[in-house]
């Protein structure tokens, strides 16, 4: 079917007199975000908002303009699914999506130039998937094991996993056509399906105020979308618990974290929607996204303490040094970067460049995952990799001054998944004050 689209009318430049964008698909991206990042866009281009309607609380037009051009952009929030269906249908430019393209969509865009796994994928903001309970439920931490047998229905009482009056389970989940399910299910339910009995919600809003109305509840929505009830820590084989906040999602570290994207065929991208898509990755655009209650990749630094089951001179090099709020992730390979990272190595370049940065400093720690290599090799790989994000960032001016490869050592997820071994394989970025601390020899110093 084809969506109503929402409407947009501003001035651009005369390169783009009577272009649109039409901006389809994620509900969770396409709810609050995006329309948020095209006022602030437009906003930032000098034009005035003049109208907004909505005939439907997941389409809406908005009308913007100035005395000499306007332009239509259509968003319509159905479903990731739909964003790619309308993309190759040539009914939308840009397709919002709570999930990775799968490969039969990126099938789809051949005949509109391809796909590029760099060029066509925009991480435009992160999310972490929040299991949430009713706050009068005393459980606080669940395995990614255990929620697989309550959501596929194997598991129906509270009492077999420590709640002996909580009664029967009811589960609450988004509807197929959302992105956030898609990801739910590929993360926790595997090959598992949906339990028949579970409450269907295309809205993460509505989902979480019924689960906060049902003392029985279990469902999961993304962060923003808590509301008044309860989320829990997941964890794995493995790991730690951890709870969704914004440090754990940035670094993509909690078991839940996802990313969210926009994506483009490769070949014939107007100069609207280019011009659209570098604001949502600004850093002006990147605080639209803080604003609206996702994560921003806008860069911080946060005092971390390191796991008791780290290395004994990964604690000695970071004990004086605090985390910046990103990892470096890999493609498979040695030293494959992923879309995000790419834009991630500016941001760190920019942050580190700050005047008030001067004297801070870089330490970079590699990690692989559990497969890659055998375990006598997995520090040498781990090494590489840390080394090649060090040779990047010198390129961009701040050489780092200690560079260590930590191999299999603290994995952040299962290694059972290419998505586990996926968060495995990375770099991580910790940062320090010259004047305050100097970290002992060990790894590549001075580069």
């Amino acid at each position: 079917m084809v969506r109503i689209a929402v409407l947009c009318w501003f001035f651009v430049p005369a390169a783009a007199l009577g272009a649109s964008l039409s901006i389809h698909g994620s509900n969770t991206v396409g709810a609050e975000l995006a329309p948020a990042l095209v006022r602030a866009w437009l906003h930032n281009e000098g034009y005035r908002m003049e109208q907004s309607v909505s005939d439907d609380p997941l389409e809406v037009r908005l009308v913007a303009a100035n005395s000499e051009q306007t332009l239509t952009v259509g968003l319509a929030s159905h479903g990731s699914s739909t964003g790619f269906r309308d993309v190759a249908a040539r009914r939308a430019d840009i397709a919002m999506s709570s999930r990775p393209i799968r490969p039969s969509e990126e099938r789809e865009l051949d005949a509109l130039g391809g796909f590029d796994p760099v060029a066509s994928e925009y991480v435009i903001a992160l999310d972490g998937i929040a299991v949430i309970v009713h706050p009068d439920n005393p459980l606080t931490t669940m395995a990614r094991a255990t929620l697989a047998d309550i959501f596929s229905g194997r598991g129906t009482h509270w009492r077999h996993y420590g709640w002996p009056t909580g009664g029967d389970i009811h589960v609450y989940a988004r509807d197929n056509a959302s992105g956030t399910f898609d990801t739910f299910a590929n993360l926790v339910l595997g090959e598992d399906s949906l339990a028949e009995s579970a409450r269907r919600y295309e809205s993460n809003d509505q989902l979480a105020d019924d689960v906060a109305a049902d003392p029985a509840a279990i469902g999961f929505v993304a962060l923003p979308a808590i509301r008044g009830a309860k989320p829990v820590a997941v964890h794995e084989l493995g790991t730690r618990p951890l709870m969704p906040s914004v440090f754990t999602v940035a670094t993509e570290d909690y078991s839940l974290a996802r990313r969210l994207y926009f994506y483009v065929p490769r070949n014939n991208l107007s100069v609207v929607a280019r011009s659209f898509l570098d604001f949502a990755v600004s850093s002006d655009g990147q605080d639209v996204v803080r604003s609206i209650g996702f994560v921003s990749q806008n860069l911080e630094t946060v005092a971390i303490r390191p796991p008791e089951s780290a290395p004994e001179e990964y604690v000695r090099l970071v004990s004086g040094a605090n985390r910046l709020s990103v990892n470096i992730r890999f493609r498979p390979g040695a030293t494959s970067l992923d879309s995000k990272a790419l834009h991630d190595l500016d941001r760190i370049a920019a942050f580190l460049q700050q005047p008030d940065n001067r004297n801070v400093r870089v330490m970079l720690m590699g990690f692989t995952d559990a497969q890659e290599a055998a375990p006598a090799f997995a520090d040498q790989l781990a090494t590489v990799r840390a080394d090649y994000i060090a040779s990047q960032l010198q390129r961009r001016g701040v050489p780092p001054t200690r560079v260590r490869g930590f191999g299999q050592d603290l994995p952040v997820a299962s290694n059972s998944t290419e998505h586990g071994r996926q968060k495995n394989r990375r770099v991580e970025v910790w940062v320090y004050d010259a004047r305050e601390y100097q970290p002992p020899l060990g790894g590549t110093i001075g580069r």
